[in-house]
């Protein structure tokens, strides 16, 4: 009956006849540094298994052999402490169903990087790999569709034009102010702030940090947005709610 020496030597013929030296030496190297056939066994072990997952040439060439070491090993009672289950534990497949978490809202992002952390850095399996980069790419798809969901809903731009009539009422008072100061109104809106004065001109339905619409007519101006569509003179232009009855330049 062979022995684990003769299945060990036969591993490491076959590895070194089919151009894997680099493995051979590697496994040669635990041979050495064991101290008896228990440590040999385990090094051996640890050693094989890892290079048969993660070398699929070792496993086509010498996997038969592989097993055939670990069942002598197992069988003659050469794991010490039964640390066979220790080094087996490489051999073991990823636990597949923990890609489930990965559809768990907020939490399957995260989830899904420790997935594929643990896919390429402890199991070495690509599948888990895959699952993990999946999740990624899933979740992060799913919240830049509901943020582009959000923005372009009716309720979320609604918001913005509210906030945009809130601003042009407050840029009236201050052009209106700007006259009293300076016997006229400014020919641009950025004139306001000469001085120190800090006010912001932003529309917030626009993207890109675009201003209000204003216009200088000498006794008037007009002051408006564009609305959620951009273009000016539509049906949805914001326009500011003041009371036209009062000495106001301001026209629509």
């Amino acid at each position: 009956m062979r022995t684990h020496h003769d299945i060990l030597n036969q591993i490491s013929h076959t590895l070194a006849a089919n151009a894997l030296e680099s493995e051979q030496q590697q496994l040669e190297f635990e041979v050495r540094s064991s101290t008896d056939d228990r440590e040999m066994c385990l090094r051996a072990t640890s050693k094989l298994l890892v290079l048969q997952k993660i070398n699929s040439r070792v496993a086509a060439t010498v996997g038969d052999l592989i097993a055939e070491f670990v069942y002598y090993c197992k069988l003659n009672n050469l794991y010490p402490n039964d640390s066979y289950g220790a080094a087996s534990t490489t051999s073991k497949k990823p636990p597949y169903l923990l890609g489930l978490i990965i559809l768990i809202p907020f939490f399957g992002f995260f989830a899904a990087v420790i997935l594929l952390c643990l896919g390429i850095f402890k199991y070495k399996d690509k599948w888990f790999t895959i699952m993990g980069a999946a999740g990624i790419l899933l979740t992060a798809g799913l919240y830049i569709w509901l943020f582009y969901s959000l923005v372009h809903s009716n309720i979320f731009k609604r918001g913005f034009v509210a906030i945009a009539r809130i601003e042009l009422n407050d840029l009236v008072k201050d052009v209106e102010f700007y006259k009293t100061q300076h016997g006229h109104y400014p020919e641009d809106l950025r004139d306001i702030n000469e001085g120190g004065s800090f006010h912001s001109f932003t529309d917030p339905t626009q993207s890109g940090n675009k201003m209000f619409n204003y216009e200088y007519l000498g006794a008037h101006y007009r002051l408006f947005s564009p609305g959620i569509d951009g273009i000016p003179n539509t049906d949805d232009d914001v326009y500011p709610q003041i009371d036209m009855g009062g000495n106001v330049g301001w026209v629509k």
